[in-house]
């Protein structure tokens, strides 16, 4: 059977939320998928977890990494699906049409970006916020404005057109990614629908710390890629992140 979708999960010691994460995958109206755990060698009990597993479109991987995006590198190295998907251990698709519909919307593509909109839940499984992505304009990076990566899905043929993710970027190697094909022209296709459901307290959700160590890096990205950082970036891209959470709140 080939695989329409590859699923990407890394995980380190994630026992008490991989099997969530796993039914979510597992369980999309979308058969035709193969799922990659790439675990950092976790002395938990998640290894148990997916030793139990009987479903062979899973597979895993369990050695030390160098962290979050050299581990989402390995699983991309691995995938043989037409288009890839990203979920962190904590996290779930919105429902069990997710993946039916984003391949809907690439409609074979495979030279575009599909990104949905996103929303955060507490440990107690309670929605707290919401994320409406909005349309795309590439004029909006400038002011602030980029995909919720959760909720963002790539066809492989980009990821081996334009690279990988930026290892020395702790943070915000997924942010300089979007950004790279956002100012090659390529074209973002919106679904207005909720994609994915991310746990908060995630590395790039947990605290005043992470949060400036993010929007620093965004700095770099931008030097990076060989563009000058808008000016004002932090506060336009904390005005956007009000706007479109105050906008899904009240839909």
């Amino acid at each position: 059977m080939s695989a329409v979708f590859t699923v990407i999960t890394v995980s380190y010691n994630s026992a008490a939320t991989l099997q969530r994460t796993i039914d979510s995958v597992l369980g999309q109206s979308l058969r035709e998928l193969e799922y990659w755990v790439i675990d950092g060698g976790s002395n938990d009990g998640t290894l148990d977890i997916l030793k139990a597993c009987r479903d062979s479109r899973l597979h895993w991987l369990s050695e030390p990494d160098q962290g979050l995006y050299h581990a989402m590198n390995k699983g991309l190295a691995r995938a043989r699906g037409r288009y890839v998907a990203l979920l962190n251990s904590d996290d779930l698709f919105a429902d069990d049409g997710v993946l039916e519909m984003v391949a809907e919307t690439f409609a074979g593509a495979e030279d575009c970006v599909v990104y949905g909109d996103l929303e955060f839940f507490n440990g107690q499984g309670e929605t707290t916020r919401r994320w409406r992505a909005g349309e795309y304009s590439s004029l909006r990076w400038r002011q602030g404005w980029h995909p919720p990566h959760p909720a963002t899905f790539l066809p492989r043929a980009v990821y081996s057109r334009y690279g990988e993710f930026d290892t020395t970027l702790r943070l915000s190697a997924d942010y300089k990614l979007m950004l790279k094909l956002g100012l090659a022209g390529v074209e973002f296709r919106y679904l207005p629908r909720l994609l994915t459901r991310m746990q908060q307290g995630g590395a790039s959700t947990s605290g005043l710390r992470s949060s400036w160590r993010h929007n620093r890096e965004s700095f770099r990205a931008w030097r990076q890629l060989g563009e000058t950082p808008p000016w004002l970036l932090v506060p336009r891209k904390l005005l956007f992140k009000l706007k479109a959470h105050r906008d899904a709140r009240w839909s």
